[in-house]
């Protein structure tokens, strides 16, 4: 029986999309066919706990053939177009309605004129060599056990308000990662805050993945790497680092690490799998957030302020009005976007995106999800901070533009009401699949 019914859903949903097309958000058919072969799993389950070993081996074939064909179905009707998303294309602007277009890239004045640390740290893979030996790292970062209880608040504030670092929160812990200047020119936060050699295709760098964290509160992100992971605390002394080899048939093997250097208060992870094996991203990488560090807890500004101008990179903070700009990303449908704001208070950032027309929640939990940010604040409203993130709408197609309303809304720490910091209308179109 649930083959049966499987099989009528399946045969059901190919004739509704020959005959007028199937809308992507086909609920009813998803949940239908799902628990159907549910059903069918669990009667083989049943049956093979009953030991009728033949209707157990019936239903697990079943099973299999059942969904290898619907999912080469489905595959089927996305491929040709017969599952379509029409969202947007009945919707009729307003003609009092103030649109504003995405554009092409940054505005020139927000555009820093470089990121000569970044730069550094990219760099090391046009220098590094394939070293025989592993490298060893000095862990001689004992600043990092000053911004503990009292401090901690300093170093988030700091981290917060720089544009080089993206502070957000993974499972309760409030860690950040750092961002780079990308070939566009502008400071980009990538997912998960991993960056690659096709993000800075113009400096000619060797093929290599990094990531940079530093955890307010200890690691956040070594989970996936345990077994492989370098796991050490700060100290005067030197630490091997454990470096993983992986094989590629047409470049040679590339070498893989993960460094964990935990403190009593915060802790730095770097991720690098790069070809050069004496790891000149890591040991680069150390002795600059060693530097900023040093130079944070020296800072009288930043203790007197909350934070310091002076150490914060280009295009960090500004004197201004709030501003939301939106930007084309590589594809339809895909947006970067970047803003200026002071919420006043520590919290919270994040987007929301609406229909402008009928205020229809437009990919609301995987935009709320990437658009969280923990922004800097001042006193002085005219003191502005950078915000940015990526992201996607779903809804719609390339080519059928309608009007969304994005708006930024800010979260307070203290568990205050939330409030809306701005809006703008745009023009644009979702992400087809």
């Amino acid at each position: 029986m649930p083959t049966a019914l499987a099989l009528t859903v399946l045969g059901l949903l190919l004739g509704q999309a020959v005959v007028t097309g199937i809308d992507w958000r086909f609920r009813a058919h998803e949940i239908a066919l799902m628990l159907s072969l549910v059903f069918i799993f669990a009667a083989g389950i049943y049956q093979f706990a009953t030991k009728t070993w033949k209707k157990g081996l019936l239903s697990l074939f079943l099973f299999l053939g059942t969904a290898t064909v619907s999912f080469v179905s489905v595959m089927l009707l996305s491929l040709t177009g017969l599952i379509k998303d029409d969202f947007g294309r009945d919707i009729v602007i307003p003609p009092d309605m103030v649109l504003s277009q995405p554009r092409d890239t940054m505005v020139a004045a927000d555009q820093p004129a470089t990121d000569a640390e970044g730069n550094e740290l990219i760099d090391a893979f046009a220098t590094g060599t394939a070293a025989s030996g592993d490298a060893a790292l000095s862990i001689d970062l004992d600043v990092m056990n000053r911004f503990k209880s009292a401090n901690r608040g300093l170093l988030l504030r700091h981290l917060a308000s720089s544009a080089k670092w993206f502070v957000t929160e993974e499972r309760g812990k409030v860690y950040a990662y750092r961002r780079f200047v990308t070939e566009k020119g502008w400071w980009k936060g990538n997912l998960n805050g991993f960056y690659t050699a096709q993000d800075f295709k113009k400096r000619q760098q060797k093929d290599f993945q990094v990531r940079i964290i530093l955890g307010i509160d200890g690691p956040v992100m070594d989970g996936p790497w345990r077994g492989q992971v370098t796991d050490v605390t700060v100290g005067s002394a030197k630490a091997g680092l454990n470096i993983r080899t992986s094989a590629d048939r047409y470049n040679g093997p590339n070498y893989e690490s993960y460094l964990v250097l935990r403190s009593d208060g915060p802790a730095i992870e770097i991720f690098e799998e790069s070809k050069s094996r004496s790891r000149p991203f890591t040991l680069s990488a150390l002795s600059k957030i060693k530097a900023e560090l040093s130079a944070l807890g020296r800072s009288q500004a930043a203790r007197r302020r909350g934070f310091d101008p002076v150490l914060m990179p280009p295009q960090s903070v500004k004197r201004g009005d709030p501003e939301f700009h939106l930007v084309n990303g590589y594809q339809g449908g895909v947006y970067f976007v970047y803003a200026y704001v002071n919420p006043g208070d520590e919290g919270r950032v994040y987007l929301k995106v609406f229909e402008a027309t009928r205020n229809t929640p437009l990919s609301k939990r995987r935009i709320t999800r990437r658009s969280t940010e923990v922004l800097g604040w001042s006193d002085e409203p005219t003191e502005v901070f950078f915000y940015n993130t990526q992201i996607t709408v779903h809804e719609g197609s390339w080519g059928v533009y309608y009007p969304a309303r994005f708006e930024l809304w800010f979260s307070p720490a203290s568990g205050g009401p939330e409030r809306k910091l701005l809006e703008k209308i745009y023009k644009i179109e979702g992400w087809q699949r």
